[in-house]
């Protein structure tokens, strides 16, 4: 019996150095895609309620997908209030209805004005606060990266 015509493990679970450059090549191509190519990515949102009749129509809208209708009754509530947390809750809830119409710069310019109102309105280690600053900086970076693309087909 000759030793040497016995498949070792390595030869038989390992790949070749061909094989293992391919799969290399492969998965680098695909992170890369995700660096210089847009894509979708699946992100959590949230909307405030309130027990106030604007805002469960809002509300009941928005699991409609009938942002239009939402935005209507959010910003009914938005002009009628003079408490500064309600307010920002509304802005937020308006923000995340331009951004499902694909309005970046109307959801951010919300964004920011929600986040202004939990700064005036609310503590420092307020989670709505934390909340509202992530949003809108979420907002920025897809603005300045959508911007970026459309200057970069020039």
């Amino acid at each position: 019996m000759n030793i040497r015509n016995i498949p070792v493990y390595d030869d038989i679970m390992l790949p070749t150095r061909e094989e293992a450059m391919k799969l290399l090549a492969v998965r680098a191509a695909e992170k890369m895609t995700q660096v210089f190519a847009p894509h979708w990515e699946m992100q959590d949102r949230w909307y405030y309620t309130l027990p106030h009749t604007l805002m469960r129509e809002g509300e009941t809208f928005a699991k409609g997908a009938e942002w239009d209708r939402a935005i209507e009754k959010w910003e009914s509530f938005y002009q009628s209030r003079s408490n500064k947390t309600e307010k920002a809750k509304a802005a937020n809830n308006i923000a995340l209805a331009w951004e499902m119409l694909d309005n970046m710069t109307q959801a951010l310019e919300w964004a920011k004005t929600s986040f202004d109102l939990f700064y005036q309105s609310t503590p420092s280690n307020s989670l709505d606060r934390r909340r509202s600053l992530l949003y809108k900086n979420e907002l920025e970076r897809r603005v300045n990266t959508s911007n970026r693309l459309i200057m970069d087909d020039f």
